[in-house]
């Protein structure tokens, strides 16, 4: 598959300055660039992930980064430069065109992709953009669309932890309902269980914070564009 916008040269370059198999996944990277979706078998299981709005770890979630995909319309990915800035970290600059609600972006973006010699998957991913060609709607547009869809997905990270903590806490369930029932003490033939709160308010807790979070980051890259 050629890559438009990418010199017939630069894989010379790449070759010279780190392991094939680190070469054959940028090569691989910059075509899921381009199809605005990514190949989860060039991450790592716990792989690291973060942007202006969004940071984690964990392969199953960023599987779930499809804000592009989602919400641009008539996308389209160039491709403008790959380089190493070590043996094992890959950059790739790449400009993103399209339509997001009734506003056209034309944005740059750089993903610094930190990858294992000897396998070549990705372990860390960070993206940065830069919104120079935007006019101040389509600006605006990006950072709102992007905070709101990071929020969702923060809501989705809160509910699976919790059902992952659920789960962890049923394995021991028998143990854990015996020290939660209690004797009515007004009626010692009756019993009850006190219900553990402490895990949904830990979850709650934390969503609200980062929801927190996410509105001061979209309020302050909104003040850095005035």
């Amino acid at each position: 598959m050629q890559i438009e916008g990418l010199k017939s040269d630069y894989c010379d370059d790449f070759v010279c300055t780190s392991s094939p198999a680190v070469e054959q996944t940028v090569r691989s990277l910059a075509r899921d660039l381009v199809r605005c979706s990514w190949t989860p078998s060039l991450f790592t299981r716990d792989v690291r992930y973060k942007d202006t709005f969004r940071s984690f770890t964990g392969a199953e979630k960023h599987k779930r980064l499809t804000h592009i995909s989602d919400s641009v319309k008539d996308a389209k990915v160039l491709v403008t430069r790959l380089r190493m800035l070590d043996k094992g970290t890959a950059l790739i600059d790449w400009r993103l065109r399209g339509q997001l609600a009734v506003f056209p972006i034309d944005i740059g973006f750089v993903s610094t992709f930190e990858l294992d010699l000897i396998t070549g998957r990705v372990r860390g991913h960070e993206s940065r953009w830069d919104l120079g060609r935007c006019g101040l709607p389509s600006r605006a547009a990006w950072l709102l669309s992007r905070a709101l869809w990071s929020s969702q997905q923060a809501a989705q990270d809160a509910r699976d932890d919790g059902s992952a903590a659920l789960s962890k806490l049923t394995a021991n369930s028998d143990e854990d309902d015996q020290r939660n029932i209690y004797v009515d003490p007004t009626d010692p033939t009756k019993f009850f269980q006190q219900e553990d709160t402490g895990t949904k308010d830990f979850f709650s807790l934390a969503l609200i914070a980062a929801l927190l979070w996410l509105v001061a980051s979209a309020y302050f890259e909104l003040e850095k564009i005035r």
